[in-house]
């Protein structure tokens, strides 16, 4: 009967604790909302970059005839 007990036992009757104790944790939670905070003080004081206009697109020519030929691959050929 004991080992039926044992499992299925309640794990909250045995809290073993935070591995890192609850000082460690209120620091990270001060870290987390220092950096937000951050956040969003740049968020809201700091103006959007506005788009930029007049901007052309260049198109690359991607048509392989009209492509140079490979000086060594002529060079060998020539012999």
């Amino acid at each position: 009967m004991p080992r039926k007990k044992m499992l299925f036992e309640d794990p909250d009757e045995q809290y073993i604790g935070n591995i890192w104790g609850w000082k460690n944790s209120f620091i990270g939670l001060g870290i987390m909302l220092f950096f937000g905070g951050i956040y969003l003080y740049r968020f809201l004081t700091v103006p959007p970059i506005p788009p930029q206009e007049n901007t052309t697109i260049e198109r690359i020519s991607t048509d392989s005839l009209s492509a140079k030929k490979d000086s060594i691959a002529t060079s060998s050929t020539k012999k």
